[in-house]
């Protein structure tokens, strides 16, 4: 996709980013934007996140839907949704470690144009029922 459309820097080096361009996009105020030199140009690249207001629509439904199961919702790298409000915010990483080994595990990818942009994790001591499998995968989908 060529626009063509040029912009002048102003004078601390920035630059606006056409409304037609950030529409075809996707880009809203506030998202992340990957900035690096490859081959003597600027690439600008969208960096794709979670929309933290979707979970929060969402949560008081999740925690009945889901019981005894533990759920986390992560965006890799931090905890944005779990059944313990003390989680939220963690390290993914280090959450994740402290799941005992010998309970049961599932996870899905959330995706956007096959980019991985987040995970929802199920453990639980019990065999994780399909009904919980089937709702994380719809989930994961919504979203995306």
């Amino acid at each position: 996709m060529y626009l063509g459309i040029r912009r002048r820097l102003d004078d601390l080096g920035r630059i606006v980013i056409p409304v037609e361009m950030r529409k075809s996009l996707n880009i809203e105020n506030k998202d992340l934007i990957d900035i690096r030199c490859e081959n003597g140009a600027i690439i600008l690249t969208p960096i794709l996140t979670l929309d933290y207001n979707k979970i929060k629509k969402i949560k008081d439904y999740i925690k009945d839907l889901f019981g005894e199961t533990n759920l986390y919702i992560t965006d890799n790298n931090k905890i944005l949704y779990s059944n313990f409000e003390n989680e939220i915010g963690s390290n993914l990483e280090e959450v994740i470690h402290k799941i005992p080994k010998d309970e049961l595990r599932y996870f899905e990818n959330i995706l956007v144009d096959n980019t991985e942009i987040g995970s929802i994790y199920l453990s639980s001591k019990y065999k994780i029922p399909m009904e919980q499998i089937k709702l994380c995968k719809l989930l994961a989908h919504t979203l995306n």
